[in-house]
């Protein structure tokens, strides 16, 4: 999927990294207003950048984390979001290549790097999650086409 970035616009990437054994990566910040604020891997996409390309760019920049962009979860819209940018955020499910590379913090920016399971994740992050796959502003993609699959498999 490629879309034109405009002035107007500004396109988001949100990534959803998962290892074998369940648990999701998450960043901690180490400047700004989020100072503090564990989260998903999050960046801008760069002018004429692919989301699949940004979203495993932006894992790479801050975690040092290699993975491969398997689908998108989610699209959310917002019209007027930061300086009346309108903000266009791609949730992407990414799959990790190497699970035993070692994790490294983006020098300025994360703080820290870690795994953790749904049940241990700090809570902001958890919630952050579930708002934003469950939000009404969220378009669940992965989900139709898992209840797709299940309707197909049921009429084999």
């Amino acid at each position: 999927l490629h879309l034109s970035i405009r002035r107007q616009r500004q396109m988001c990437i949100r990534d959803r990294v998962t290892d074998r054994a369940g648990r999701l990566l998450l960043v901690q910040e180490a400047v700004g207003p989020a100072k503090g604020r564990w989260k998903l891997p999050t960046g801008l996409c760069e002018a004429n950048e692919d989301i699949g390309t940004a979203a495993a760019r932006e894992v790479r920049e801050e975690t040092g984390l290699e993975v491969r962009p398997a689908e998108v979860l989610a699209v959310r819209h917002s019209h007027g979001f930061h300086r009346g940018v309108s903000d266009v955020f791609f949730c992407v499910r990414c799959e990790v290549i190497d699970e035993g590379a070692v994790l490294t913090p983006q020098a300025g920016e994360i703080a820290r790097v870690g795994w953790w399971t749904v049940s241990t994740a700090p809570s902001v992050a958890a919630t952050a999650w579930s708002e934003w796959t469950h939000g009404s502003s969220c378009t669940q993609v992965a989900a139709r086409r898992r209840r797709a699959r299940r309707r197909d498999a049921e009429d084999i």
